[in-house]
């Protein structure tokens, strides 16, 4: 998500806030937009003034975080409050390649991490085996009661991208045949 530089921990995250366009119909222009708002909070978030400002949890005494933690704990969760963020994206190469059990060949990877402090859902995109992508959907039932409807939704969605892709693909070659 930044670039590489020493760091204490293993992992290297940061918060993004990526405008999704869901205003946007065209599924190839969303998902154009998508890409170039991502890439502008990634430059954003690559400044180091912005990657200074998010190091400050890990220099903070430890009565302080303890007490943020106990004030976190204690606060009241209310489903129908406001959720800031809710998807999480990794660049953390989940992959089968190499993967064995007893023998069998690895197919495929369940990233899993339940929603906790009232996201209530979380989408994990990973690589499969065959180059295939697998989206991986937890979510809490009280937050989302028909998850296959969702399912369906997000299955409805991915064929229209894939079908606008094809379009886009056909009428690209046509132009260059006609030329």
């Amino acid at each position: 998500m930044r670039k590489q530089e020493e760091w204490e921990s293993a992992n290297q995250l940061v918060n993004l806030s990526v405008n999704m366009h869901t205003t946007i119909t065209d599924p190839l222009k969303r998902l154009a937009l998508i890409a170039e708002s991502a890439r502008s909070e990634k430059a954003r978030t690559s400044h180091t003034a912005v990657r200074r400002m998010s190091t400050v949890l890990e220099t903070l005494p430890a009565p302080i975080a303890r007490l943020m933690a106990y004030s976190r704990h204690h606060d009241d969760y209310k489903p129908d409050g406001p959720r800031y963020q809710h998807t999480m994206v990794s660049n953390i190469p989940l992959s089968v390649n190499g993967l064995t059990l007893n023998g069998a060949t690895g197919t495929a990877v369940l990233a899993n991490q339940a929603p906790v402090d009232g996201d209530g859902l979380r989408h994990f995109m990973v690589a499969a085996s065959g180059g295939n992508l697998t989206l991986n959907v937890i979510a809490d039932a009280a937050t989302m009661p028909d998850l296959g409807h969702y399912l369906e939704l997000l299955r409805a969605s991915f064929e229209e991208l894939k079908e606008a892709a094809k379009t886009r693909e056909l009428e690209s070659n046509s132009t260059v045949i006609a030329s």
